[in-house]
């Protein structure tokens, strides 16, 4: 079997001090969950993102660079990364050539991962326009199950805006999330 080509070509070493795992489908078309663990003594943070791209146990990636950095900073002992789309894409609109972009297994492991965590951070920002319903349902969920959530910023739609996000939206290391309540009605997507 041929392995599925998610794009993106900058691989980030992880810190030498991290122990990372990951789980993927078996035909490598999905990430469900990546870890990366500094300290096992501190609370993990969930950041609920919008697609997985390159990042695994070998290399990080740019964004998984970034939520490292922003929980270290912050205190935390490592990151569980799990995406609203959990098909490998570095574009998100490379979700929509999946027959299923979300993944049989997705929501369910969110949903384990955000019971864990000590911090979840919706940071999905703006997915293609037929999968924007999803991280809205997804968060809707958690925050049912009285799962506090949180986000740095919502962009100007609300959407929880994305760790790499760039002008007025860009993140710094040190910012504080804030908790979120993700608004009734709007977009759902079955998606």
């Amino acid at each position: 079997m041929q392995q599925h080509d998610p794009g993106g070509r900058i691989r980030v070493r992880w810190p030498a001090d991290s122990t990372v795992t990951a789980r993927f489908s078996a035909c490598d078309r999905y990430r469900w969950e990546l870890r990366e663990v500094w300290n096992p003594r501190l609370p993990l943070w969930l950041f609920l993102l919008m697609n997985p791209s390159i990042a695994g146990i070998r290399f990080s990636d740019p964004t998984v660079g970034k939520t490292g950095q922003i929980a270290r900073y912050h205190g935390a002992g490592g990151q569980i990364i799990a995406n609203t789309g959990a098909y490998r894409s570095t574009c998100p609109a490379g979700l929509l050539q999946a027959d299923d972009p979300i993944g049989p297994e997705n929501e369910e492991t969110i949903m384990r991962c955000a019971r864990e965590a000590g911090m979840v951070i919706a940071a999905y920002g703006q997915p293609p326009a037929a999968l924007r319903g999803v991280g809205l349902r997804l968060s809707r969920r958690i925050v049912a199950e009285g799962i506090p959530l949180h986000v740095f910023r919502l962009s100007q739609d609300g959407t929880p805006m994305h760790p790499l996000s760039r002008g007025k939206g860009f993140i710094p290391i040190g910012t504080v999330p804030v908790p979120w309540v993700p608004p009734d009605g709007g977009e759902a997507c079955d998606a």
